[in-house]
């Protein structure tokens, strides 16, 4: 089922339409039909300018492993890391805790914030840039799956600029050759394809 057969305003990009209560009971159904859990439907909701649309909840005791192995499962396997290790012990920096429930409000683009391109991470910290974190892009690549059927980052990729690996590298995540792709770059390295999301929390 694709809601966004009937909220086609999500497709335009322009989700200000989508109250952040609708989200709020679309994360309760996520979190229940894919992940078996609860969320805490009394959080408060970040206050944000319109853009910032899509609304995205961070339940408590869930690790970025799981929410990898998740995403792997939805798409029937299609779904590599290139650490070749446990993602909760070679993540060991995120601005916001996986594990401790929280609210991050986003654009609601397929594609990485354009705003963002062909800069570095080492660059964003240096502007205060507030970026998306390696286990929020799991979550915004099953939700959008679970809304939609669509994937993200189909011609672009998220650096998710608030992770980092044990070594001080900087995570990004991709939908290339047919799969979810998490890998990583030095946090001094830009490309023009690669691009932070903004985050709001």
């Amino acid at each position: 089922m694709s809601k966004f057969t009937e909220i086609p305003q999500l497709r335009n990009q322009q989700a200000n339409i989508i109250s952040p209560a609708e989200f709020m009971e679309w994360n309760r159904q996520f979190r229940k039909e894919v992940f078996g859990i609860e969320i805490n439907m009394k959080l408060h909701i970040p206050t944000a300018s319109p853009e910032f649309g899509f609304v995205l909840v961070n339940p408590k005791g869930l690790t970025i492993q799981r929410r990898f192995d998740v995403a792997k499962e939805m798409f029937d396997g299609a779904a590599s890391n290139w650490t070749n290790g446990n993602l909760d012990d070679v993540v060991t920096d995120n601005d916001r805790d996986p594990q401790q429930e929280s609210i991050i409000r986003l654009r609601p683009n397929i594609e990485a914030d354009e705003q963002f391109v062909n800069i570095s991470a080492d660059k964003l910290t240096k502007i205060n840039h507030t970026g998306i974190c390696l286990h929020e892009r799991i979550d915004f690549e099953t939700f959008v799956f679970w809304l939609t059927g669509d994937h993200c980052d189909l011609k672009n990729v998220t650096l998710c600029s608030g992770s980092r690996y044990s070594g001080g590298d900087v995570p990004y995540v991709s939908w290339s050759g047919g799969e979810l792709l998490v890998g990583w770059n030095g946090a001094s390295f830009s490309l023009v394809s690669l691009r932070s999301r903004k985050v709001v929390s």
